[in-house]
């Protein structure tokens, strides 16, 4: 059994996402979306991946407790929309772009973590008609090198966290398969799958303000609500993140039985989903190639005002 055992955790995936109506990418990806700017959400943990710094950086170095630090392995960074923010960080590890890393000619990147600091001023597209917020940027400084990454700050980016992702320390789940539990904890799987009624837990980051506000880089002693979010179902095999249509009613969207920060955790929400009578049709998971090839039979989409996330899981029929 997957347990979540680390004081601060998790970001976005090098991609996870499923093709999907209006996803935002929530970090710096390779692929078909521009690397700049990457689009971050108060408070969201997140992982940039630069270059120009992090020369004397050989292995992972993470912080070792709240508060995060400002500087690790000689590496800082400040967040200046309009004036300086110290920018709290979670771990400093070097990337390579070759999986061997000793293959002539391979390039390489330091994979900073790091928590956007909560007093930003973000996009809230309800109110301000996704009119982009005032330019931000980060600057990751090395002695006397220096790197700057443009940010758009929004109101939220979710991101569902996936064992894959980088910010659990040793992501070697080829799988990415999504951080879904049981009320045991145990992980929403084939061999497991969920039951109608049943409350699931999910874990995500990037859901944005809280009130109270949490000091940039602290854990919260207590947990602490979020509003705004929704849950959609999507009962089709193997379907990707989506957003469902603008103003729809339906029993497939509800809002979660509770969204919030989880006490001792940086930048860490909690989710808690009850799946719902679904269609009587649905067919159960058959994760094998030579059968079915359902590998999963619901997708549960996370949805915000500016975001949406999704995983799929299984269900038994």
């Amino acid at each position: 059994m997957k347990t979540l055992t680390y004081f601060v955790v998790f970001a976005a995936c090098l991609p996870c996402h499923s093709s999907g109506q209006s996803l935002q990418p929530a970090a710096v990806t390779a692929g078909y979306s521009r690397l700049i700017p990457v689009n971050v959400a108060p408070g969201q943990v997140v992982t940039v991946f630069v270059h120009g710094i992090g020369e004397s950086v050989n292995t992972r170095v993470a912080a070792n407790g709240v508060p995060l630090p400002t500087s690790l392995a000689g590496v800082s960074a400040v967040l200046t929309q309009g004036v300086p923010i110290p920018v709290p960080l979670i771990a400093v590890e070097p990337v390579t772009t070759c999986v061997n890393p000793t293959q002539a000619g391979c390039g390489s990147y330091l994979a900073v973590t790091l928590q956007i600091p909560f007093n930003i001023d973000s996009t809230n597209p309800q109110v301000f008609r996704g009119t982009p917020a005032a330019d931000a940027f980060i600057e990751f400084r090395e002695g006397a090198a220096t790197t700057t990454v443009e940010v758009v700050p929004w109101s939220d980016q979710i991101h569902i966290v996936r064992f894959c992702d980088l910010m659990l320390g040793s992501p070697r789940d080829t799988a990415c398969d999504p951080v879904v539990t049981h009320a045991d904890g145990s992980a929403v799987n084939a061999s497991r799958p969920a039951h109608v009624g049943e409350v699931l837990t999910l874990y995500a980051v990037g859901l944005g303000y809280t009130s109270p506000l949490i000091p940039n880089g602290q854990a919260p002693g207590e947990a602490i609500a979020v509003t705004g979010l929704t849950v959609a179902f999507d009962p089709r095999p193997n379907a990707g993140p989506s957003r469902p249509a603008r103003n729809a009613t339906s029993p497939l969207q509800v809002v979660p039985a509770f969204s919030g920060l989880i006490p001792g955790f940086v930048g860490l929400y909690q989710v808690n989903v009850a799946i719902p009578d679904i269609r009587s049709d649905l067919t159960g998971c058959d994760p094998s190639p030579l059968g079915a090839f359902i590998r999963t039979n619901l997708t549960i989409n996370l949805v915000g005002l500016a975001s949406v996330d999704g995983v799929g899981i299984c269900v038994t029929p």
